[in-house]
């Protein structure tokens, strides 16, 4: 069985070195195809975030699925987090308790707003029937969200 291996790796190996589409030296010296591109270092990527703002929807029994995700931004992230949540009038005040203690065990790093799932008046009877409340109001979110 180890001669098996074996064998398979040399031949994968030589296959690869051997295969003039993967020449690495090729690959090297190959430039972008459109011109005014450049190469970026890891320094050029790097850019101070004064915030993450998250927005999503939340609807019946998305609550704890919801907080889950929360915790682990908070969890992984140091920079300042600003949640958008549009939500049920029922899941308001839960969110509202939930949060407002994370925001404290977290020093003020989150902040959030929580909105009624709205429609825009223009047809609004048939957005709230045509899908669910939530998948409708998805739609909406950039319209929605003033700032």
């Amino acid at each position: 069985v180890s001669f098996i291996c074996i064998t398979l790796a040399v031949i994968v190996y030589f296959s690869i070195i051997n295969n003039p589409r993967i020449n690495q030296t090729d690959y090297v010296e190959r430039k972008p195809a459109i011109s005014g591109l450049r190469k970026t270092t890891p320094s050029a990527i790097t850019r101070t975030v004064d915030r993450i703002v998250l927005s999503f929807v939340v609807c019946d029994s998305r609550f704890n699925e919801s907080l889950n995700v929360v915790k682990s931004m908070l969890i992984f992230t140091k920079t300042p987090v600003h949640l958008v949540i549009f939500t049920e009038d029922d899941l308001m005040s839960k969110f509202k308790d939930v949060l407002t203690q994370w925001r404290r065990l977290t020093s003020n790093q989150l902040d959030f707003e929580l909105h009624k799932i709205n429609f825009p008046e223009a047809h609004k009877e048939d957005w709230m029937n045509l899908f669910r409340k939530c998948a409708a109001q998805r739609l909406f979110i950039p319209v929605s969200v003033k700032k």
